[in-house]
């Protein structure tokens, strides 16, 4: 966390001296999360049925550079996770926080649409699972399913933001760079599963 809330400190020191001679504004936004998990190597008891819409939160500031550049940071909830199927059958939330650091960049001058592009810190905050059957390995483990997954979680993030007036509307895709699992599950491998997480977002800027 110390680490996490150093690299905010120093991006955002970088910044202020460009964006102290532009206009600032700030907002906040709420949305919808379409998440998964994908797993390298792909492993039977952990297939993914599909996509769900989970719950995405939170505020951001804008620091131009110049009349097409700026730099915005995020702090957003956001719950992501997946539901299970075939030797598993049940599901997975995770919360994280995160702290999207994005280049926003104006399609041209004057224009309402802006690319987004940067990295995501995240810090997961809470976990839960549920089992609907034959997943005799966690039901029967002495340890929680926050005891089996990574605190920390790194990601890109590339979209788009439609600006109109005070209204603006984000749509954008993380990939998440980190494996969320410890490296094994009561003694044997799990491979390597990473968020992904489609979001369409929308919002108020001041």
């Amino acid at each position: 966390m110390q680490h996490l809330v150093r690299v905010v400190a120093l991006v955002g020191v970088v910044a202020l001296p460009a964006a102290a001679h532009a206009q600032i504004s700030a907002g906040f936004r709420i949305g919808v999360n379409v998440a998964d998990l994908t797993a390298e190597p792909a492993l039977p008891d952990f297939d993914t049925e599909g996509a769900r819409g989970r719950l995405v939160v939170g505020g951001f500031v804008t620091l131009p550079v110049n009349s097409l550049l700026a730099f915005q940071p995020e702090a957003l909830y956001s719950r992501q996770g997946a539901t299970f199927k075939d030797v598993v059958s049940g599901g997975i939330e995770l919360d994280y926080l995160q702290v999207p650091l994005l280049a926003r960049v104006r399609t041209g001058a004057g224009s309402r649409l802006a690319v987004l592009l940067g990295p995501s810190l995240g810090v997961r905050t809470g976990a839960s699972s549920h089992v609907d059957c034959c997943f005799v390995a966690l039901a029967s483990s002495p340890r929680t399913v926050d005891d089996l997954l990574r605190r920390f979680d790194f990601g890109l993030v590339a979209g788009a933001e439609l600006d109109m007036g005070h209204l603006v509307f984000d749509g954008r895709y993380t990939w998440g760079m980190t494996n969320i699992w410890n490296d094994k599950f009561d003694g044997r491998p799990v491979g390597h599963q990473k968020n992904r997480v489609f979001s369409l977002s929308a919002g108020l800027r001041f």
